[in-house]
């Protein structure tokens, strides 16, 4: 990793060597257990540890993947995507290596995950139809942000009248100070579709 250019892998070996350790020592267990014929729930338990430690990497690798092409956007751009994208981006690949961890484990005890993938699958358009308009908020803050349609600090003029001072661009929410001082909170969601001059 020392005489590679990049530090990319400097990192990823830095997040991960622990669970990497700990992966070979699982992995020498689980091999002297085959060869004396030790089979059943030890076997079963071995294997979700090396999948849960195998899932551990690949996140420790992403997470650092994620960071180092964050730090690489914030470089090129003046934006603040990377602040808004980056936790975003974070969470949601967690989320994902919690699912697919919990499942893994399930089908290595030698229980069917069917049930349970259509059960995401219809949970996820029950969060996806309730959250419906907190979703639209936060694509049409991530719209805002990359299209650079109004920066913190430009006077703006809503479809509804009212006139202010950019404030802060979030991801859910923008605030605008109108000419009387007032902090006006208007929904990305709204913003991102209604004419802005």
């Amino acid at each position: 990793a020392k005489k590679t250019h990049t530090k990319l892998d400097d990192l990823i070996l830095q997040k991960t060597k622990h669970p990497l350790f700990l992966v070979i020592i699982v992995l020498g267990l689980k091999f002297g257990l085959a060869n004396l014929g030790i089979t059943g729930i030890l076997t079963n338990l071995i294997n979700s540890i090396l999948a849960v430690l195998f899932l551990l990497l690949l996140s420790r690798s992403v997470d650092v993947a994620i960071e180092t092409w964050g730090m690489h956007f914030a470089k090129i751009t003046r934006t603040k995507v990377d602040e808004v994208l980056l936790p975003l981006f974070h969470k949601f690949t967690k989320v994902i290596f919690v699912i697919v961890g919990f499942m893994w484990v399930l089908h290595l005890w030698g229980i069917d995950i069917t049930p349970y993938l259509a059960g995401v699958g219809i949970s996820g358009l029950v969060l996806g139809l309730a959250l419906q308009d907190s979703l639209k908020n936060i694509f049409g803050g991530i719209s805002l942000i990359l299209d650079k349609t109004f920066n913190v600090g430009d006077r703006i003029k809503l479809d509804s009248g009212e006139v202010g001072v950019v404030h802060e661009v979030g991801l859910r929410s923008t605030k605008i100070v109108t000419l009387d001082n007032q902090a006006l909170i208007v929904p990305n969601g709204y913003l991102a579709n209604a004419r802005v001059i």
